[in-house]
């Protein structure tokens, strides 16, 4: 699915973006590299202003957050029409219970969160992750953060082609235990 089409689902409408003015500019490119100006959360067209435990409390902090959030895709979709794709194949390694199960994910591209998102997109979001639920949506329950740790994702293994001379790359780490296969001991 697009995230176009899931935007449309969620009923958000991506905002055009801001009209340069002065120096400013809603974004800069560089190669594959897209950098965003700072935005400014909006309610009713105005900064919406306030403090946390003051005159914010948190589902209006949500709130905000979740505007200037809309409001950052739409200055990246004018930046980047067409966006980029982004592939991630699942193989099945263990069946534990009927809440989890162990994957091997192998990524074709490489994005932000992209096993996070592709997993909990198919319906299956990561143990324990504070961001992502089912349908690859940010959890709304949550105060999670990027970068936050406690949920189950480990890289083992990682080929890379070195971006000067070409040559490839393998990284490997050991599989924690609590990620290990059960009946063999650790990943293939």
């Amino acid at each position: 699915m697009s995230i176009y089409k899931r935007l449309e689902e969620l009923q958000i409408t991506l905002p055009p973006v801001a009209t340069p003015a002065a120096a400013y500019v809603p974004f800069a490119q560089t190669g594959n590299l897209v950098f965003l100006s700072g935005h400014i959360s909006k309610k009713n067209g105005q900064a919406w202003t306030g403090q946390f435990g003051k005159n914010i409390q948190t589902e209006e902090g949500k709130a905000a957050a979740r505007a200037v959030a809309i409001d950052l895709l739409g200055t990246l979709h004018a930046a980047c029409p067409t966006g980029k794709s982004a592939k991630t194949h699942f193989q099945v390694l263990e069946r534990r219970s009927c809440q989890e199960t162990l994957l091997e994910a192998i990524l074709l591209t490489g994005r932000p969160h992209q096993i996070r998102i592709h997993a909990a997109a198919a319906g299956h979001p990561l143990v324990d992750d504070p961001i992502y639920q089912v349908g690859g949506i940010p959890r709304s329950d949550s105060a999670g953060l990027p970068g936050d740790g406690g949920y189950w994702l480990h890289a083992h293994r990682l080929h890379l082609t070195h971006p000067v001379d070409g040559r490839v790359i393998l990284l490997e780490a050991p599989v924690p235990e609590r990620l290990r296969m059960q009946e063999e001991g650790r990943l293939k």
